[in-house]
């Protein structure tokens, strides 16, 4: 008679642990996506009536195609005469023009103009330049202030690079416009680098970051300034080519921001100086530097084959920055022309001007001297 024997059990091959322990990582990931993928969808697309999450962290997933990605980027427009909107006579937007190159181009006008029409914004909009009072004379509506710089505030021959003069007005922004009785009643200041375009309206813009961020609710305890999230972040962690202040609360952190650029005037970047003042620790003049996401919010096309994709899918994201730089350089002057016309909703006749075109790109090592 067989007597079955029990036999000890074998230790597990390095081989067998190597599946097992594989099998395992698996699982998890694939759980930790799962969720991570549904906490995801509920931030870009919260249900009705959830209640408002300051979510500065938001990873977007990357689309398979440009054109999924742009439809990302747009914001739903919806119909501005059903919406109440108490805060719209209390905005204005801030634009500063300087140097030969703002003066001489027509950047400025551009961007107004984008303002106006794909923006339908006809409230306040707040010009600082260094141009003479005849160069804008009759350019604009009433509703457009342009503010002549001080000559006081223009800090000739302290910087390294010649432009730090002119991004340090993005720091004086608040005490100009109190300066100016017309400008009583703004308490929301929106200011957007002039070789930005607006793509669709603005009002829609300004509601959307208030419910995201509280841009203009005052949810923040500190004084804040909020700007969107740098396309490089381990250089520039913030974006300061769209800024929203608050007239009322914000001056210590545009104070802040012109102390240290006065401390540093090596400085070839703005941004580089909000490096610096996102490590101090301030006490009695705390502020705040908010990021935002930008992805929904704004597109930066450097190439012909983004722009023409654009031009097909015939809608933008709320802003367009078609940067004046290197990135500028790899577009053509014609597909430029027919996005800038499309943008701008330009007539036939304004589109054999020719006014609203690339400007000119100039060397890189030229450009840092600027």
């Amino acid at each position: 008679m067989r007597q079955n024997s029990i036999l000890p059990q074998q230790p597990l091959s390095l081989r067998s642990k190597g599946i097992l322990l594989a099998i395992f990582s698996c699982c998890f990931l694939y759980t930790v996506i799962s969720r991570f993928s549904s906490g995801l969808t509920d931030e870009l697309y919260p249900p009705e009536g959830s209640p408002r999450v300051l979510q500065t962290d938001v990873i977007f997933d990357k689309p398979q195609t440009l054109e999924n990605k742009m439809q990302l980027n747009m914001v739903k427009a919806g119909n501005n005469d059903e919406i109440h909107d108490p805060n719209a006579p209390k905005r204005a937007i801030a634009l500063i023009s300087f140097g030969e190159m703002a003066a001489e181009g027509t950047l400025l006008e551009r961007c107004i103009l984008s303002i106006r029409r794909r923006g339908e914004f006809d409230g306040k909009v707040v010009v600082i330049t260094d141009a003479p009072k005849e160069r804008y004379d009759g350019q604009f509506d009433e509703n457009v202030f342009v503010l002549r710089a001080k000559e006081e505030d223009i800090l000739y021959n302290y910087f390294d690079s010649p432009r730090m003069k002119y991004k340090r007005f993005k720091t004086l922004l608040i005490d100009y416009i109190s300066d100016v009785p017309g400008l009583d009643d703004i308490e929301f200041i929106y200011y957007m680098d002039i070789d930005s375009m607006f793509g669709s309206s603005f009002a829609e813009l300004a509601r959307d970051l208030d419910e995201k961020y509280g841009t203009e609710s005052g949810t923040q305890p500190l004084p804040t300034i909020y700007m969107f999230r740098g396309t490089q972040t381990s250089k520039f962690p913030l974006n300061s080519g769209f800024i929203v202040m608050n007239r009322f609360t914000s001056k210590p952190c545009l104070d802040k921001w012109r102390e240290e650029m006065d401390q540093h005037p090596d400085a070839y970047f703005d941004q580089s100086i909000l490096n610096k003042v996102l490590n101090i620790k301030y006490d009695d003049r705390a502020c705040y530097m908010f990021p935002m996401n930008h992805a929904k919010y704004v597109t930066y096309p450097e190439s012909d084959r983004k722009l023409r994709a654009y031009l097909n899918l015939g809608k933008f994201s709320p802003m367009i920055h078609i940067f004046n730089s290197c990135y500028a350089s790899q577009i053509s002057e014609e597909i430029t022309e027919e996005f800038v016309a499309n943008v701008l909703q330009l007539t036939e006749e304004e589109k054999a001007q020719h006014k609203y075109g690339k400007e000119i790109i100039r060397p890189k090592a030229e450009r840092r001297g600027h």
